[in-house]
């Protein structure tokens, strides 16, 4: 039944206080649901015949769009919350802590279903505010809690569980009103179910047409309930106009259906839509930025800590026409001498293999540059330690780079003749100061590595850092120390082979768009991993407790509610 001319008029003007509330805010980037609330006219709600008791209507009405903002879906977790924020309490009016028998009679009973749906309207046009102008709301909702006493071994497992889904609903919560897929309000598919699909396939390594197949019979499964009618909804096939088969969930009740999964032209045709890379680009910022704020902000990257990095390109093969926009040249590899190419800085430490940005490399882009634009932007978020970095920066142009920032920095030595001749005649350990590349200069420290069969060869590294060729230890310190830079390699590794979808698309904001995808999927795993080492132990540990598909499997089956 369409909206009444009265309940349009309520609608306007709902909509017309939260925008006046927003332009409040204009120059805040971050800003706190609570804060939003408390300074939110609730006015345009209407007036309803209550009694006060204990708690004013107001109050309990904008506890409940707080609820429904945050995600929590129990009242028991709201009133849990309330407890140990007390500062939000106070912004919405309350002094006592209302329990969740009185929250409860107050959503039941007290709200008539239009104050509902104007609540559900409401939440709705926060959102989409929220993405549109890429405004993050309460990135301190995922902040660690310190055990009070020892886990014990045995509830370990159970308690990991728990958190994992705690911290992947708030993951889905936060985040997916900020990934736009430009998707209209009358389309049949929801954006969740196009995040699920881009989820589950990275962690299959599947294509679309099948991942969407195998998605939509394992949903097929699931247990999913009526949103009316509160009874499990049955598999229907329905045929559309042009002949396509389409598997829905039935309620046999009401009638109520629900097309389960999107198929991969649908989800094509959305990513397609973009004008451009730039519009992809300036939504993956948005989104790192939330979960970089998270993390810092709960002081899981300590800002007076020096830090390792890496920087290295990753290549994605391609096998079309060389002139394809984007596409660089390479050494030939299983059949193509032509890739796609992106370049990563990230920090190495163990535990905390977090990456800090991801760029593009296209035929045009220098190596320079992409290095000033990774550095730039790092500097601004974390002080680093070292650079490890492999030979291909070996070069007079990138070490000017490097200097210009003044960093220190380690990698292998390019084998260029001067450095062949001085490997055969220097012994090892030895340090070559001031050795001369082009315009630059450097220490060129040489060791021996012993090789699997008992041999042993030497090895050159280029630093601008100072080594005593008398340190009996100076091989094993050295190699210790570049080998953190292997945590750049094993990022790699988990976002093609975890996070990853696989594709044979020529369209280069498919590619763009699944390879930023996979680098916020690992990031967050990273940031799921911090918050449940500290959550069970306290303390962050150099192994992953939670694993990649663990964590993929259960983001893309949670429902975040709220």
């Amino acid at each position: 039944m369409p909206p009444s001319k009265q309940e349009d008029i309520s609608r306007q003007n709902i909509e017309s206080e939260i925008y006046k509330t927003f332009e409040r805010f204009k120059e805040i980037k971050y800003i706190r649901i609570a804060d939003f609330l408390k300074i939110l006219d609730v006015e345009p709600f209407g007036e309803h015949k209550y009694r006060k008791i204990k708690f004013p209507y107001e109050a309990l009405l904008r506890l409940v769009l707080f609820q429904k903002l945050k995600g929590i879906k129990s009242y028991t977790k709201l009133t849990k919350y309330l407890n140990k924020n007390p500062s939000e309490k106070y912004k919405f009016g309350f002094g006592k802590t209302p329990d969740r028998t009185t929250i409860g009679y107050f959503v039941n009973h007290i709200l008539d279903d239009e104050t509902k749906e104007f609540i559900d309207f409401a939440v709705t046009i926060i959102e989409e505010i929220t993405e549109k102008f890429g405004i993050l709301i309460d990135v301190k909702t995922l902040k660690p809690e310190k055990p009070e006493k020892e886990t014990k071994e045995r509830n370990q497992f159970y308690q990991k569980n728990d958190k994992t889904k705690e911290v992947c609903k708030i993951f889905k919560k936060r985040l997916e009103p900020h990934i736009n897929l430009n998707i209209k309000k009358n389309a049949h598919y929801k954006k969740n179910q196009f995040t699920d699909i881009l989820i589950h396939n990275g962690m299959t390594g599947d294509f679309a047409e099948n991942g969407t197949k195998t998605l939509g019979a394992e949903l097929e499964k699931r247990r999913i309930y009526c949103p009316k009618c509160h009874i499990i909804m049955l598999p229907s096939v329905i045929i559309l106009k042009n002949g396509t088969k389409i598997t829905t969930l039935k309620c046999t009740d009401c009638g109520y259906e629900k097309r389960i999964c999107p198929n991969a032209d649908t989800l094509f045709h959305h990513i397609k839509k973009y004008s451009s890379c730039d519009d992809i680009y300036k939504m993956y910022m948005t989104l790192n930025e939330i979960i970089w704020e998270t993390a810092r902000k709960n002081n899981l990257f300590d800002i007076r800590k020096h830090y390792n990095v890496a920087i290295d390109f990753t290549e994605w093969l391609f096998y079309g026409d060389r002139s394809t926009p984007m596409v660089v040249g390479k050494e030939p590899e299983r059949g193509t001498s032509k890739c796609y190419k992106f370049a990563t800085i990230n920090i190495v430490e163990a535990g905390k293999r977090f990456t800090l940005l991801a760029l593009p490399v296209g035929p045009f882009d220098t190596k320079e540059e992409v290095l000033t634009r990774l550095l730039s932007y790092a500097l601004e978020r974390i002080k680093i330690r070292r650079l490890l970095i492999d030979r291909g920066f070996c070069d007079s142009n990138a070490i000017k780079v490097f200097n210009s920032f003044h960093l220190k920095y380690l990698m292998p030595a390019t084998k260029i003749s001067t450095v062949k001749n001085i490997l055969e005649v220097t012994p090892a350990p030895s340090v070559v100061k001031d050795f001369v590349m082009k315009d630059v200069t450097f220490n060129l420290v040489i060791v021996e590595e012993e090789l699997k069969d008992g041999t042993k060869e030497k090895r050159a590294f280029a630093t601008n850092e100072e080594y005593n060729e008398n340190d009996v230890n100076l091989a094993d310190r050295l190699f210790d120390l570049y080998g953190k830079r292997w945590g750049v390699e094993t990022s790699y590794r988990v976002k093609k082979h975890s996070f990853l979808p696989k594709t044979t698309s020529k369209n280069y904001r498919i590619r763009f768009f699944y390879f930023m995808f996979s680098v916020l999927l690992y990031n967050l795993w990273i940031l799921a991993d911090i918050l449940i080492w500290l959550a069970l132990f306290g303390v962050v540990g150099e192994k992953h407790l939670l694993t990649s598909k663990y964590f993929g499997t259960i983001l893309y089956m949670i429902d975040p509610g709220g």
